[in-house]
């Protein structure tokens, strides 16, 4: 029961700040100006993150007030969503474009093919770039994931924003590093992307690189002073990730940066503890000479 309330609680407040943008609309209230832009993007990420927790709500089956959401509530959403400023977006476009996520998926497969010239015809026919597919991905990540440098540039320049976030709270940076594309995630960074953005666990830039082979990434981002220790929601810290992993050169970087070699998680575990359950024994080796105990 107390799970059943929480849940419709915040159904009522994004239906209250849903109203509240669409009161503005109606009111013929102008985009944000860009002195308010990151209070706008704010206030939309944060309505963002509700919906999102309402969805999951959703397809667990947690609460049933979610199915009588009045039917048009998505698509109000979606012309909430295309109004929105963002850092990463160019200017506020007075054309509206579509969100059809079977669109989505149709551009997505087109990305993971490398095929720019069916990429630029479904984007012609009206396509917000910015759409999440029903797996809560969007072009521009499904560009990073696959490595596709030159979509990713392609997308960039029909608007794609670079911090637009999909499944698990992940950037297109964080979605290049998850899955050990050095290049791609490179590029976004190179491109203006957010090296101190972090997915729904907390974790960053440096921990993704950290934990997947993405030496160049990990040489980069020390080196623009990103912190060595940063933490995720469970303590862990990017040297823990390349231990348990077996990433010798990654926790080699870390270590020469400062990294704590004896720093514990929320449940005590260590670079070296991890190092010893995965039965990494060059890292174990190369922890224990650097003072892990």
């Amino acid at each position: 029961m107390r799970e059943d309330a929480m849940q419709t609680r915040l159904l009522w407040i994004a239906i209250s700040l849903l109203a509240a943008w669409q009161l503005a609309d109606w009111l013929g209230a102008p985009p944000p100006s860009p002195a308010d832009a990151g209070r706008s993007t704010q206030d939309w990420r944060d309505l963002e993150e509700r919906v999102d927790a309402l969805e999951r709500a959703a397809r667990a089956e947690a609460v049933d007030t979610v199915e009588r959401v009045p039917a048009d509530l998505v698509a109000r959403i979606d012309r909430l969503e295309s109004r929105a400023d963002s850092p990463g977006r160019p200017p506020h476009s007075e054309t509206p474009r579509m969100r059809d996520p079977k669109l989505v998926r149709k551009l997505n497969a087109a990305i993971a093919r490398d095929d720019i010239t069916a990429m630029q015809a479904i984007i012609a026919e009206g396509l917000d770039v910015d759409t999440r597919d029903d797996d809560r991905q969007t072009p521009l990540i499904s560009a990073a994931i696959a490595g596709h440098i030159d979509l990713i540039d392609a997308l960039r320049k029909h608007g794609a924003d670079l911090e637009r976030k999909g499944a698990r709270g992940m950037t297109p940076l964080l979605a290049a590093l998850d899955a050990d594309q050095d290049e791609a995630a490179l590029a976004l960074i190179e491109r203006g992307a957010d090296m101190h953005a972090v997915d729904k666990n907390g974790e960053g830039a440096l921990f993704w690189s950290a934990r997947n082979d993405c030496r160049r990434v990990v040489a980069h981002l020390l080196a623009a002073g990103y912190p060595v220790d940063f933490r995720n929601h469970r303590g862990t810290t990017p040297l823990m990730a390349a231990a348990g992993k077996g990433r010798i050169e990654n926790a080699t970087k870390l270590l020469d940066a400062g990294a704590d070699v004896n720093a514990k998680d929320k449940r005590g575990g260590t670079a070296l503890s991890r190092a010893l359950e995965r039965g990494h024994d060059a890292v174990v080796e190369l922890l224990r000479a650097r003072g892990a105990h």
